[in-house]
């Protein structure tokens, strides 16, 4: 029978208008088919317009009742926090033109004075709105840690000296900080253009200045002259009724103190006042931020630490909208309403786990290794001391594990340099050796390979060869905690935080609005407008608290400098335990430096900061392990591990280095909360944000021993230079072996005594490439020198 080819011609297929019964069957499928009736469809498009009228509806009720729920929240004072990008802006002029329109205002001050930040909060009764104006001056640290409660920011950019005047170095750098760790919403003014008498000039710098905000903020960012009181106050006021949710402080409760006064207790006072060790109780004043505040949670301070709640009273408004009623004060000056904690329902304080030294197997070591291992320690002593001109002092306190990262690599050979900038010459040097040659060294010559890379073992695959994560734990382990799921903690601590929310904002009805209105104009709270119903150890958002911490001690307010205002946001479950903290950071670019792995750094993530030294690592999204990274680059994201509290996310984070030549080599102490108090030596070299709490995250460390081949015979050749001893053959020979131009090979035996040994290769090799045996070995994040603590 004829059959068509690949040339058969078809035609094309007849233009029907009707279908056939055959195919609207087939269409239709098997079974009975219904006629559609017209009234049907019609009756179905009436349904439909309803169903969108009811939705339509349900999204409006949501709005307003969220437009109710906000109009409770505006009886707050909204925090507006003063930035100057250069230090020839004044913003006492600006601030005393703003409180000429106020009808009210307070200026906050009390038994802890702020030396170098001043706070004043104003009520505007026909906006109904009051601000709080912070003024943390010219410090970075000072404007980054007021940053952290501020719901707007005011960008004072003067114009007055030129465009090239109007941005200096301190100005940059809070700008990236605070860009780094989430900016809220924010206001660009302009200062200096009554200055230029032309007004075409003067429009052209205002244009300059609002091309920068645009550039450096977003292009929806207001902008206004301050020369101009009315336009500033409804620029700061429509800027407030679509602030920013900064997601990272929103999921807890935060207090900005408004008034700070520390007691001593009644123990103490009998004693030695010159004591530091004795303990007290501080007294925080301020609004209720962020979520209800709990009074069985724990409570951080900035600059001083973790603490307890003893107490959470009512307490009369500084500023009120309105002065007409008594507050919730009695006869005798004591609150009327109170919230005491529960001892049995408190978290303990204690973040490092107890360590027990018999938890780990061990085999107790006979006398004959004993006397190996001092033989073997003093051979290693004495070829460190020939290498690094060591004395016998150092030599006496070197730990086998300091001897190991000594030989291995000539990272740590710039330690022993008295001048820091020998020292800076050789780190940058070291950075870009390790781009050129990443991991490679020099297979030792005074020692085998196989005692000098006894803890690495090579793999088959990095991405699927398994590598138990509780293999071979250091000591640091034992002090820390590990979750089963961290991320189902983290969402059941968070959904309770959200049901008691809702359940605040369900009080919100239209039986009580009237009740709220009332009482808020005049500074009350109603008994049953102090706690959540149902939740009677939360406080209500939004209310004037007086926070009462224990155990307070007065050596860490004479440390902090005596100075508010403090910060106080409360502590989430699990949050107070020590893990490891994993990180996604990027280096600044504003920063020139070399950042070494296992330097000791300083961890600003969220409220809280630590001393860390972490470990940098590539991030690896299909592989459960992590390539080492000796340095931290700028042209790439990394991974950074350190040992530090619990953290929930989302969380940003920001790296910063104490420079030690500003301090002549020594450390200027650890106070971080401003830059009055000792911060003027801290940089800022990278930023990012929280990536997991999970201490079984696979960091390896990869060494790469190189050779060269010569009696190449197309697949096969002698490789030379990577082993030194016969020994060394044999034992890596079970191990695979790579070039740079893509071959694999294994070796095949040993060729005389001198480390030489003959390879195949899986294709013909060159005499120009080069062989490597890569080998890994896990490497874990160190403890400060110092005592760990969260501030």
């Amino acid at each position: 029978s004829h059959r068509g080819g690949a040339l058969k011609q078809t035609n094309k297929t007849h233009k029907t208008k009707t279908v056939s019964k055959r195919s609207a069957k087939a269409k239709l499928g098997q079974g009975r088919v219904v006629k559609i009736n017209p009234s049907d469809s019609i009756k179905k498009k009436k349904e439909i317009l309803v169903n969108r009228l009811e939705q339509s509806l349900s999204l409006k009720n949501k709005k307003l009742k969220r437009i109710s729920i906000n109009k409770k929240a505006n009886f707050i004072p909204k925090v507006a926090l003063w930035v100057t990008l250069a230090s020839c802006s004044s913003v006492n002029e600006i601030e005393q033109d703003i409180l000429k329109q106020a009808d009210s205002y307070f200026r906050h001050e009390d038994d802890i004075r702020a030396k170098h930040v001043s706070m004043v909060t104003a009520n505007f009764e026909k906006s109904k709105q009051r601000f709080t104006f912070i003024n943390a001056g010219r410090s970075p640290m000072d404007v980054l840690e007021m940053a952290k409660v501020a719901d707007l920011i005011l960008f004072v950019l003067p114009l007055h000296e030129g465009v090239e005047n109007s941005l200096d170095k301190d100005g940059e750098m809070v700008l990236s900080m605070l860009k780094a760790q989430g900016l809220p919403s924010a206001v660009g003014l302009f200062q200096g253009l009554s200055t230029y008498k032309k007004t075409k000039k003067a429009n052209a710098m205002k244009s300059l200045g609002a091309d920068f905000f645009s550039r450096e903020i977003g292009l929806d960012v207001k902008v206004a002259d301050v020369q101009n009181v009315v336009q500033l106050m409804r620029s700061i006021a429509s800027t407030c009724h679509q602030t920013k949710t900064l997601h990272w402080r929103e999921n807890r409760s935060y207090l900005l103190a408004e008034s700070a006064m520390y007691i001593p207790s009644k123990i103490d006072q009998s004693e030695d006042k010159s004591n530091p060790s004795s303990l007290g109780f501080l007294k925080l004043k301020g609004y209720v931020r962020g979520k209800p505040i709990g009074v069985n949670q724990l409570v951080h301070v900035s600059g001083l630490g973790q603490f307890k709640i003893r107490q959470i009273n009512s307490a009369s408004e500084p500023c009120p909208v309105r002065k007409k009623n008594t507050i919730n004060i009695n006869n005798n000056g004591q609150p009327t309403l109170c919230c005491f904690p529960d001892p049995s329902l408190q978290e303990d304080l204690k973040m490092e786990a107890n360590v027990d030294p018999l938890a780990g197997e061990q085999t107790w070591p006979t006398k004959d290794e004993v006397d190996d291992m001092a033989d073997s320690m003093e051979f290693e002593k004495m070829s460190l001391r020939s290498k690094k001109s060591t004395s016998n002092y150092q030599d006496s306190w070197m730990t086998e594990q300091d001897m190991d990262e000594l030989s291995e690599s000539e990272l740590d050979k710039d330690d022993w340099l008295s001048s820091v900038n020998e020292r800076s010459t050789r780190m940058k040097f070291l950075d870009r050796e390790d781009k050129e040659f990443p991991d490679e060294i020099d297979t030792p010559t005074d020692k085998a390979a196989r005692k000098r890379f006894e803890r690495y073992r090579a793999l088959e695959s990095f991405r699927t060869s398994h590598w138990d994560p509780k293999e071979s734990l250091p000591l640091d382990y034992a002090k820390i905690y590990q979750f089963d799921n961290f991320s189902a903690a983290q969402k059941r601590v968070q959904k309770l935080l959200k049901d008691i929310e809702k359940k605040q904002n369900g009080c919100y009805t239209d039986e009580n609005n009237s009740q709220m209105k009332e009482n808020s104009g005049n500074g009350m709270t109603p008994m049953n407008d102090f706690t959540v119903p149902g939740y009677e150890s939360y406080v209500r958002k939004g209310t004037y608290i007086e926070l009462v911490l224990g155990d307070v001690p007065e050596e860490a307010i004479l440390k902090s400098g005596n100075e508010f205002p403090f910060l106080a946001s409360t502590l989430l479950q699990f949050e107070q335990k020590m893990s490891v903290l994993n990180f996604q950071v990027l280096k600044n670019v504003y920063f020139d430096g070399v950042i070494k792995s296992k330097d000791e750094l300083v961890f600003h993530c969220g409220f809280r900061k630590w001393k860390a030294r972490p470990v940098f690592s590539q991030l690896n999204l299909n592989s459960d392990k992590h390539k080492f990274e000796r340095f931290l680059h700028s042209d790439r994201f990394c991974g950074a591990s350190v040992y530090g509290p619990a953290t929930f996310n989302p969380s940003p984070v920001l790296i910063f280095k104490r420079n030690l030549s500003d301090s002549g080599g020594q450390d200027a102490g650890f106070r971080m909360d401003g830059g009055s108090r000792g911060n003027s030596g801290l940089t800022l070299v990278a930023s990012g944000s929280l990536l997991s709490v999970d201490p079984d995250k696979i960091i390896l460390k990869r060494v790469i021993l190189t050779g060269y081949p010569f009696r190449i015979s197309k697949r096969k050749a002698v490789v030379k230079y990577m082993f030194n001893f016969p020994e060394d053959v044999g034992w890596f020979k079970p191990a695979e072996l790579w070039t740079k131009f893509g071959l694999t090979g294994h070796i095949r035996e040993l060729v005389g005594c001198h480390g030489l040994m003959k390879v195949n290769f899986n294709e013909t090799i060159r005499p120009n490439d080069t062989v490597c045996l890569s080998l890994y070995k896990r490497v874990y994040p160190k403890f400060p020198a110092e005592e760990f603590e969260v501030l």
